[in-house]
């Protein structure tokens, strides 16, 4: 064999080694990531697994295993009944309001049908002029209310006022939760009025970790102890920051100051008293711990519920005596507020 046939085929050979070892790293790689892989899942589903059974007990699990917070929420949490009366206020159908008329534009049920409206309601002179229910709702369904039930907890406080149970909006909530001045004196300085307000000074972000603020307050499953676990980072009454453990705190100067628990509370002092035609209820944080949720949770019927989360609304227009209702399982338009103001103004 010639010197240049016999260092062709030497390299030959060197490359077809090199192709081998080349292609048994590759497989070898390829193993390694398909057990690194396979392994992964596996924590992933141990990890979910875990999170799922345990969702009584940590509010982790509830981020890891329900993740982001829908209107399903209504059926994941254990509620206490906010029992209606007998005394009911009666909802008489009122003249018939021809709702295409005034939509600002296209068909209003196929508007609502496809922003993932659940019911639609107006209300004008004590009396329904329009109800409707779509995505497969019915007028006996109770929605729950997200952050409108902030709005009630600020009417309980009002009515223990009015009742005498609590002195005034500015008193000192250690007047109430005393253990708070223990752990930080500065709480002192923070009243009932700062908790409505939303202006406490009390720390709050949002990250959307299991171990975060949010997360903490919304799937808490003992969220008395959040709220006494309530950092103070700054004077009252400087910044108005949303918080939810204002709402928590609250919820503690109502049981307190009024020795009943909320959801019994609340079916005393309003809901029966403004006549309710049904019952009503509260999520817990939890069965052993038995504290309404406060910053949201409070589930009823689309004839009384304001803006909660996923586009619960209840407008108001007083010059129109017009109250109109719209419950969905998502926002589906940016535009409600002015939506309704619309409606309002042509109804």
């Amino acid at each position: 064999m010639s010197p240049g046939r016999r260092e062709t085929a030497g390299r030959r050979r060197r490359t077809g080694r090199s192709l081998l070892k080349g292609s048994r790293s590759g497989a070898a790689l390829l193993r390694w990531g398909g057990r690194v892989g396979l392994s992964l899942v596996l924590a992933c589903a141990v990890v979910y697994g875990v999170a799922r059974a345990t969702t009584d007990r940590f509010g982790a699990s509830r981020a890891i295993a329900w993740l982001e917070a829908d209107t399903d929420d209504i059926h994941r949490f254990p509620s206490r009944a906010i029992p209606a009366g007998d005394d009911v206020l009666e909802l008489p159908a009122g003249e018939p309001l021809d709702l295409a008329a005034v939509w600002p534009t296209g068909d209003p049920e196929s508007f609502l049908e496809d922003t993932r409206t659940a019911a639609f309601l107006v209300v004008q002179d004590g009396a329904i002029r329009y109800e409707g229910y779509f995505n497969g709702t019915s007028p006996e369904d109770p929605r729950t209310s997200f952050s409108v039930a902030k709005s009630a907890v600020s009417t309980l406080i009002g009515l223990a006022i009015a009742d005498g149970a609590i002195g005034s909006v500015d008193e000192k909530i250690t007047d109430y939760i005393p253990e708070l001045v223990e752990r930080d004196p500065r709480f002192a300085d923070i009243t009932i009025r700062h908790l409505l307000t939303m202006s406490s000074g009390l720390r709050y972000v949002e990250r959307s970790l299991p171990w975060s603020d949010d997360v903490q307050t919304y799937y808490g499953t003992d969220l008395r102890g959040t709220a006494l676990s309530a950092k103070v980072v700054e004077p009252p009454g400087r910044t108005f920051l949303y918080n939810n453990y204002n709402p928590l705190l609250e919820g503690l100067i109502l049981e307190r100051a009024t020795g009943r628990r909320v959801s019994d509370y609340i079916s005393e002092a309003l809901w029966r008293p403004m006549g309710a035609e049904a019952d009503a209820s509260w999520s817990l944080d939890s069965q052993w711990s038995g504290f309404e949720k406060m910053e949201s949770g409070l589930n009823a019927v689309a004839r009384f519920m304001a803006v909660g989360n996923f586009g619960q609304f209840v407008y108001v227009a007083p010059d129109r005596d017009l109250v109109i209702v719209r419950l969905g399982d998502d926002w589906g338009t940016e535009d409600w507020p002015g939506l309704l103001a619309r409606i309002a103004s042509r109804s």
